[in-house]
């Protein structure tokens, strides 16, 4: 009954409380509900044999088990066991030449478009005149207006309509 009494009198008071609970309940609901980091697997399985143990290495299994020795020729010619080089069929191993790396594959992107907005003399849109459209994916107008899709806007740069369709990419 005290309570309520003070809280009548003084309506500051009243409000502090209010805006003290609000506080709680918005940092028990930012703790509850927080994104929690989900953990990042590590590879496994990934080693290479040698005679001083095992080594990761990015992403495959390198473990040679009985590798067959690599020969100086073909096994099978017809001049008595011995290769077109001359040497024995159980010649001395030949290392593999290094692989070539390849280049990755060109993506080709399709290209974007931005529709006209409508200008507002209060808040005009940067997709409501050409240059905004330029500035908002970090392009001059002179770029812009290069592509191919956009050379009616090249005489009149400031003639556009909403709804007009412009490449940005």
């Amino acid at each position: 009954m005290k309570l309520r009494q003070t809280l009548a009198e003084n309506p500051a008071l009243k409000w502090l409380l209010v805006w003290g609970a609000v506080i709680v309940a918005v940092v028990i609901a930012i703790r509850v509900f927080a994104k929690k980091p989900t953990p990042v697997a590590k590879p496994t399985g990934i080693t290479t044999s040698d005679q001083h143990g095992s080594e990761p290495v990015g992403g495959i299994d390198l473990t040679i088990i009985n590798p067959a020795p690599v020969t100086g020729g073909p096994s099978g010619s017809s001049s008595g066991g011995t290769t077109s080089s001359g040497g024995s069929s159980g010649g001395t191993p030949v290392p593999n030449p290094a692989p070539t790396p390849q280049k990755p594959p060109i993506a080709v992107q399709a290209p974007v478009y931005v529709s006209v907005g409508t200008w507002t003399p209060i808040n005009p849109p940067w997709n409501s005149y050409l240059a905004g459209i330029a500035g908002h994916y970090g392009l001059t107008l002179s770029q812009l207006l290069a592509f191919g899709e956009n050379a009616k806007y090249r005489a009149h740069p400031n003639l556009i309509h909403p709804g007009d369709k412009v490449r940005v990419k």
